[in-house]
């Protein structure tokens, strides 16, 4: 019928509900919906080739749930307006302050340091697409499948609280940290369950491997077309 080719471009994206795409955004609404075309707009390519890697979904992840994940969870730190960044303890003479007036955050306050005028003019939309690349350099590295996606948001989550950290005691005034974070640093939870068996075929795919080549170019500033 005319509903199932729609159907079916939905799904490609990344989007669970294929007849109704807008109910997968929940309650990050219009906010999840710019950052995911303001990612494709600047990293086509990387976007494309994750796309076409989504369709694997024992390899890989929904390009589109995974962006509401992530900013999903870039709000919960935003929102965040505890002494501990996240989960990471601060230092210095100014973290006692942070949260004090119930409004700021310490990724709030590490924001408004932002130097370059890019970085600052679209700091929120920076972050999405930082988490993205972190998110592909956990997937490849723990050769991640789609029952693993939780573990490994988790993990970008720890990358987002150890720069946090880091930010706070040591500014750099900059989102650059971000790109070049040591993702090694980083363990994922274990899973919850029974193991899965032990004979599994390998976790690749030329599909996959198009990913990686482009989410390493992204990391060094090359993920547009």
């Amino acid at each position: 019928g005319e509903g199932a080719g729609e159907e079916e471009g939905w799904s490609a994206l990344g989007f669970q509900q294929a007849y109704s795409p807008h109910a997968d955004f929940r309650g990050t609404g219009l906010l999840s919906l710019h950052c995911l075309i303001h990612y494709a707009r600047h990293h086509s390519g990387v976007v494309a080739s994750l796309v076409d890697a989504g369709r694997e979904r024992r390899l890989s992840y929904p390009f589109a749930a995974a962006g509401i994940n992530i900013v999903n969870m870039l709000v919960q730190l935003l929102l965040d307006t505890g002494n501990d960044g996240g989960g990471v303890a601060l230092t210095g003479p100014k973290a006692a302050d942070v949260g004090q007036d119930g409004l700021r955050s310490p990724l709030f306050v590490i924001l408004t340091r932002l130097q370059q005028e890019e970085e600052a003019q679209y700091a929120f939309e920076t972050l999405v697409c930082h988490a993205f690349v972190l998110l592909e350099q956990l997937w490849v590295r723990h050769t991640a499948t789609y029952m693993m996606f939780n573990r490994v948001l988790h993990g970008v989550r720890e990358c987002f609280r150890l720069f946090i950290a880091q930010e706070w005691e040591a500014p750099s005034r900059s989102l650059l940290p971000l790109r070049d974070f040591d993702i090694s640093r980083v363990t994922l939870p274990p899973p919850i369950g029974p193991p899965p068996p032990l004979s599994q075929p390998p976790a690749t795919s030329p599909a996959r491997e198009r990913v990686e080549a482009v989410a390493e170019g992204a990391r060094g500033g090359e993920g547009t077309s």
